[in-house]
Parts: structure tokens; sequence; C-alpha cells
């Protein structure tokens, strides 16, 4: 059974709520093509509004989810949704629930009538389009973020290498975790402070595509984050980021 998509905006809107692990989107992207748009009542708001139930519904107990919906018209391969949403690994169900919630409510706002959308919040991200993209690398659509203290005095010497190296690690762990393709950790300077890590890859990705894709995001890094004490590069399938504090759950 389909709910009404605005029965179903409401419903998420009331959880939002009763939880507190909601916070504000960080980037959205919308597609903007003529005929990447969808009409209202046609067969793919449809779909979509099933998609979005099933997003909702299936995520938070694993902290991720693809599908695919074809509705009625199966003859209409235009028509078909594939979506998916991701945790982040430390994020526990009711969190996660949370974050699916606010991306959801929020990307039926900026994105009303788009068929290719995707939206990125501190513990989850979620994709979808009409076109089929499970197992295969998106960096075009892709943003930096940067703290904009910098790494002076005492900090400063020996840090972009230090951060660099942790990060390099931690893409290695997080491509040989096919569960949760996720790994967090941190490396102390002796006499300075500690660098805390971040990466992940979406689950639909292989482990040599995950590597990859961190890979190439880690190697972003020192362009536009080199004396910084933060900084992140978040793309469709992957994401790294690095603080000086702690900003993820041990």
């Amino acid at each position: 059974m389909s709910l009404p998509f605005l029965t179903l905006i409401l419903l998420l809107q009331s959880t939002i709520i009763i939880t507190s692990a909601a916070a504000k989107p960080l980037m959205h992207i919308c597609s903007q093509t003529p005929n990447a748009t969808f009409t209202r009542n046609s067969t793919y708001e449809r779909n979509l509004r099933q998609l979005m139930g099933q997003l909702y519904y299936q995520t938070p107990p694993t902290g991720f989810t693809n599908a695919t919906i074809t509705g009625q018209q199966q003859s209409s391969p235009d028509q078909t949704t594939y979506g998916l949403a991701n945790c982040r690994g430390d994020s526990t169900p009711s969190h996660c629930q949370a974050c699916i919630v606010e991306a959801i409510t929020t990307v039926h706002k900026t994105c009303p009538y788009s068929k290719e959308a995707i939206i990125w919040l501190d513990n989850c991200y979620l994709k979808y389009s009409s076109v089929r993209f499970f197992g295969r690398v998106d960096v075009r659509n892709k943003f930096h973020m940067v703290n904009v203290k910098n790494a002076s005095g005492d900090i400063a010497p020996g840090f972009d290498g230090i951060r660099q190296r942790l990060m390099v690690n931690l893409a290695g762990e997080a491509a040989g975790d096919p569960a949760r393709f996720y790994a967090a950790g941190q490396v102390e300077i002796p006499g300075s402070v500690r660098i805390y890590g971040l990466v992940q890859c979406g689950r639909d990705l292989s482990g040599r595509d995950c590597r990859r894709c961190a890979d190439g995001l880690v190697g972003e890094l020192p362009r536009f984050s080199d004396g910084k004490v933060g900084g992140r590069v978040v793309s469709g399938s992957c994401s790294v980021r690095f603080e000086t504090y702690p900003f993820f759950r041990a």
C-alpha cells in the first residue's frame, strides 16, 4: 500500500519532532534539464513516492538500502526510479532514521519535480535517478568544505603530512570493510593535537571502487586544506573528512 505523498511528508515531519539527530543539509543538487523533470500526478511521481517510502523504512536497521521501482507501466523504462540512502557508519538506527527523514523532506522541497537529485547531511546522504547508477563511482556530484582555522604555531610542523598518512590509511581500512565501507580513527602529534579522520563509501560499490573513490578524494585534500585544521571532500559515492576535534562516535 502506498501513502499519498503529502501524507508521507507529514508523517516524516512528525518523526523529526521526536528525534534529535536531524541536521541541516550540507548540500543538494537537482537535475535542471527539461527531460530530467516530471509532472505532477505522473507515473514517475508515484514511483518516486514509493521509492522514498522504501528508503525511509529499510535504511535505518542496517544503515544502507538501494531500491528500484518500476511501477505499473513496465513498458515505460523512463518512469523507473532508482535510489539509495546511506547513513554514516557510526550512526545509530534512530540517528539514521532522523537523517533520512530530513533528507526526504528537504529534497522534496528543494527538488520538487526533478527526476534526479542527491542530498548530503552529516549523518547520511540520499540519491535517486531515472537512470540506474548502482555500483558506479560518482565523483561528478562533489563539493568541498574547509575549517577556516589555520594550523599555526605548535600545530603546524608536520601537520599536513601526518593528516595525509592518516587519511590514506583510513581509505584502505574502509575499502577493506565491505559490511560498512567505513573507517574512522585518530593520530596524535606529540606535544600538539590529535587529528581525527573519517572515510566512507556507498555500499553499492565494490571494495576496489571504494578504494579508488576514497583515494581520489584524499588526494584532493592538499589542494584546499593544507594549512587548515579541518576539511572534507564529499561526492556521490564516498566522502573523507578530518578535524582536530572528535566528530564521530567511538
